[in-house]
């Protein structure tokens, strides 16, 4: 009987890119424990591995987006440069990845697939949206985070600032180019969100959302002539999908 168990909890099966968001999501949670001291433990290395967690869920739920409306392709995020030397410099170059007047249109597949800003300006531009709009459809449905006292801000914040916050810019950087998750970082490497709770929560609630979030993208693709601005037609139409 324990064999078979065993064997049971052992089988491979094939896991959605929303449920491996929600595990990296659940996973953070599980660090954090709400334990407030977990920050001044003893043991540190658990923080930089803390934030990653949490970047790795954002950058899934991202993908999962831009692939089921049809605007990312499986491939688009990776790297196809064999130089070693070229592919590394494309890598690590933060302003030409993120920034589409230097050519990040068509160096968005230079990247490592880990740069979380790039990824999510390209999605956003081709869904004909701004990147605040993108964030802000992106937590239209995260409710939870403030109904359970996680903090009076708007959930948009904590995502829209790992997106694109200047405060997160060396953070992005650290886990884009995976220090972070190897904990090969220095003082000032990456930063925390001030509500650690409430960072959790937001992330988490944008992974477990995702369905509706993509609903609300592909109602506005459909949309031709578009005769209102998207943060216009926001506000409308979720509360259709709520119904």
């Amino acid at each position: 009987m324990a064999d078979k168990q065993e064997q049971e909890m052992s089988a491979p099966r094939e896991f959605t890119l929303q449920e491996a968001a929600i595990g990296y999501a659940l996973t953070a949670e599980r660090i954090y424990s709400g334990d407030v001291n977990f920050l001044n433990s003893n043991n540190q290395s658990i923080v930089p591995i803390f934030v990653s967690q949490l970047f790795q869920s954002l950058e899934i739920s991202i993908k999962y987006v831009g692939r089921e409306t049809n605007v990312l392709r499986e491939d688009e995020a990776k790297s196809k440069i064999k130089d070693k030397e070229k592919k590394k410099r494309c890598i690590f170059n933060y302003d030409l990845i993120t920034n589409y007047s230097k050519g990040a249109e068509k160096c968005h597949m230079l990247g490592n697939g880990h740069w979380v800003e790039a990824i999510a300006k390209l999605i956003a531009k081709r869904l004909e949206v701004n990147l605040y709009d993108f964030a802000k459809a992106m937590t239209c449905f995260n409710y939870c985070s403030v109904r359970n006292g996680y903090g009076n801000g708007n959930p948009i914040y904590p995502i829209h600032t790992m997106i694109c916050g200047n405060d997160f810019i060396e953070t992005r950087k650290c886990y884009a180019s995976r220090r972070l998750a190897y904990i090969e970082i220095a003082n000032g490497d990456f930063s925390l969100y001030n509500n650690i709770p409430f960072w959790i929560e937001a992330v988490k609630e944008t992974a477990n959302n995702l369905d509706k979030v993509i609903k609300i993208f592909s109602g506005w693709q459909k949309i031709s002539p578009k005769t209102e601005k998207f943060e216009t037609w926001l506000i409308k139409y979720p509360k259709t999908l709520e119904e």
